[in-house]
């Protein structure tokens, strides 16, 4: 099994078509919500802000001078809590990624976790988590737009990588 790491580049580039994948599923939402609200809305901005949220906790792992979120499951949010939110983390995940070296990659990273045991990754495997984790919960997104009777939009990696070549 090759467990080589995948590069600095790949992960910029992972990033990038996250940050891309959440502006356009913020657009769906803002789009739908000028003509529904209730719990399904709800739960769709709590699931998007999650992923931000898990990310930035994430990081706070990674680099604890980052600071690390107080929830991570947020209730009663507004599609402009989560853009606010979404803005930050962009801004602190993008210095962070702009130091990240090759070499780095395949440094062990104490945490713990939410539960309070003790664990020990790489930065690669976490790096990874984080935008799988991603992918998985803004699939669910995905769904309650098209519940909310809006149109999820396109927003696969490969989808990505043909709109935004090079990126």
């Amino acid at each position: 099994m090759n467990t080589a790491p995948l590069g600095v580049a790949a992960h910029h580039r992972m990033y990038i078509q996250e940050v891309w994948a959440i502006d356009r599923q913020i657009a769906a939402l803002e789009e739908v919500a000028k003509y529904q609200s209730g719990t399904t809305l709800a739960r769709a901005i709590t699931k998007l802000a999650h992923v931000v949220i898990a990310r930035d906790v994430w990081l706070s792992r990674i680099d604890p001078e980052s600071g690390r979120p107080d929830e991570l499951w947020p209730r009663d949010w507004t599609l402009a809590q989560l853009r606010e939110t979404v803005s930050a983390s962009q801004q602190r995940w993008g210095r962070f990624l702009d130091r990240l070296t090759a070499d780095g990659l395949s440094r062990e990273i104490d945490y713990e976790s939410y539960e309070g045991k003790a664990w020990t990754n790489t930065l690669e495997e976490i790096l990874l988590h984080v935008w799988s984790h991603g992918f998985y919960h803004r699939g669910q997104v995905g769904a309650l737009i098209n519940e909310l009777g809006g149109t999820p939009p396109a927003i696969d990696f490969i989808v990505h990588a043909r709109v935004s070549p090079g990126e």
